[in-house]
């Protein structure tokens, strides 16, 4: 009997042994599965925030390329074109400046006529004062001319 209890004993003794390995084993398994879980998460949100900077660097880009596209748009393709739009700019500034030169010249004419005709105007009034200072002295004259003549009475 005692060797079959020394025999159980170790049966039992090696399966202990066997399973104290295994879990040994399976702790050290686990804690290398959270040390790699953790830097997984770790990893994963380093990942979740590169993908947010180049989603929104893409963004950012793309919104620089509309913009740029909008502006290339507008500009002229090519160096000829660019050429051609400035020549149409020069002839359109040059017409409009003649018509501005006319402008002046027939305001300047019209300006020049009005003063021709008010020079007149003055010129005739005074011509006509002259000759009212002329009628009006001439008559005083008479009538002091008759006075005299007239033996001075006084119109009595």
């Amino acid at each position: 009997r005692r060797h079959l209890q020394i025999c159980i004993r170790d049966r039992y003794q090696k399966e202990i042994n066997q399973n104290t390995k295994l879990f040994n084993t399976l702790e050290e398994k686990v804690q290398k599965l959270n040390t790699e879980a953790e830097q997984l998460k770790k990893s994963e949100k380093a990942s979740k925030q590169l993908i947010k900077e180049k989603e929104g660097l893409l963004k950012c880009g793309m919104e620089k390329a509309r913009k740029q596209e909008t502006e290339d748009k507008k500009l002229p393709r090519s160096l000829e074109e660019r050429l051609q739009a400035l020549e149409n700019h020069i002839a359109s500034l040059t017409s409009e400046n003649q018509e501005l030169k006319e402008r002046l010249e027939c305001t300047e004419g019209n300006v020049g006529g009005f003063i021709q005709e008010i020079t007149e105007l003055l010129d005739s009034n005074e011509f006509s004062k002259l000759q009212l200072e002329e009628y009006t002295g001439n008559e005083n004259q008479e009538v002091e001319d008759e006075g005299i003549m007239g033996g001075g009475t006084g119109g009595y």
